[in-house]
């Protein structure tokens, strides 16, 4: 295969093949070209306007570099390999526009089935990327078993999705440096090379990667709080959830089930940043057709004027959560022309596998008392609840 090198501003020179590149060349991929990679975070960070299309690239060099490795060392064969760096450039290609802002507005409508990883089979498997990996001699079969975790080599779907996994690696010095925080900095160099597999034949972590790790546990703690979930940035989305429900109602924007069907045509190359920015304009700008409500929304999300707080409560939670919040939150609740938000937030579900023993592939998990890290004394999660004023 011929090689073409993409620069790529974290990553520095990425090496794509024909495959690869022909699939970055179609239509649907460069749709993420349009798609904000941390939604409506602009709105609050000006500089965080990188798109989904650098990040999934990003994510392919990542998948080549730790591949590559346990390719090395006899765990992946080259053809695993080359359907990892598939997986991996496509594993976003579903994304909703200002991804998870939108599919925020989407959870609220349409509940867990409206999650971006559904869409992203159904585009796997009807769209002209099917094609396109056919043409090479790959079935959509293959990465959508890997992207579900249910391909027979476990390993490719754990290098892609899991707790230490290279998607995470990629956002999280990608969204540090676009948004100016210093929280997301990890150690990639360190924890790509010190990925292998353990006796289990599971992905673990070297020991000498700990601190690594560590690093990378709270770079992805402090980057929820301090990024993904920020007040102002919640209010926007919010605020587009409200006309979101108020367009659906009226018919004047696609339904969860019209997305899916338009899977397969060119129309939804358009299902991106700029489709729900012109259904804003157009309610200002016909603002005598809806209700006032929904004119002031849209034109205070064009001006950036968020709602105002009126109660803004997060916890750490460990091995159990915490008590809910008492009557002043329920109380709140109650209040009309407000909207409520609640969130939890896992930030450890299942430790990666430290390996203690490397002749023999011992390994134990990340929080054991049997190793020497602070992961132990890492929250789990967060858990938000927020109080917002709505605009009559």
């Amino acid at each position: 295969m011929t090689s073409k090198m993409i620069f790529d501003e974290i990553h520095g020179f990425i090496k794509v093949n024909d495959v690869e590149r022909a699939i970055i060349d179609t239509p649907i991929f460069q749709r993420l070209r349009h798609i904000a990679q941390t939604g409506l975070a602009y709105y609050v960070y000006p500089g965080a306007t990188h798109t989904r299309l650098s990040h999934s690239i990003g994510v392919l060099h990542l998948a080549g570099r730790v591949g590559s490795n346990l390719l090395n060392e006899g765990y992946l064969t080259s053809d695993e390999l080359q359907l990892l760096r598939l997986a991996a450039l496509l594993h976003d290609i579903g994304h909703y526009p200002l991804s998870h802002s939108l599919e925020l507005c989407l959870f609220r409508l349409y509940g867990e089935s409206a999650c971006h990883e559904n869409l992203t089979l159904e585009v796997l498997r009807k769209s002209i990327i099917a094609d396109k990996l056919k043409d090479y001699g790959y079935t959509p079969n293959e990465i959508t078993s890997i992207l579900k975790g249910e391909y027979k080599n476990n390993l490719l779907s754990q290098i892609i999705s899991s707790d230490t996994d290279i998607d995470k690696m990629d956002y999280l010095l990608r969204d540090s440096k676009h948004t100016g925080v210093a929280y997301g900095v990890i150690d990639v160099e360190r924890l790509v090379n010190t990925l292998s597999v353990d006796a289990n034949g599971d992905l673990a972590l070297l020991e000498k990667g700990l601190g690594a790790l560590e690093n990378l546990y709270l770079a992805r703690l402090q980057m929820y709080k301090t990024v993904y979930y920020h007040k102002t940035i919640v209010s926007f989305e919010l605020m587009l959830g409200e006309i979101y429900r108020e367009l659906v109602e009226r018919g004047e924007i696609m339904i969860l089930n019209e997305v899916y069907s338009k899977v397969s045509s060119e129309e939804f190359v358009f299902f991106n940043d700029h489709y729900i920015f012109n259904k804003l304009y157009n309610i200002i700008l016909n603002e005598k057709n809806y209700p006032k409500s929904i004119v002031n929304y849209a034109k205070m999300f064009i001006a950036r004027r968020p709602l105002k707080i009126l109660f803004d409560f997060s916890v750490y939670f460990f091995d159990k959560m915490p008590l809910p919040l008492g009557e002043d939150f329920i109380s709140l609740k109650e209040i009309e022309n407000t909207i409520p938000f609640e969130s939890e937030i896992l930030f450890v579900k299942k430790p990666i596998k430290i390996i203690i023993d490397g002749s023999k592939g011992e390994s134990v998990p990340a929080t054991s008392d049997r190793i020497q890290t602070i992961i132990r004394y890492i929250p789990r999660g967060l858990i938000i609840k927020r109080l917002y004023a709505k605009i009559a």
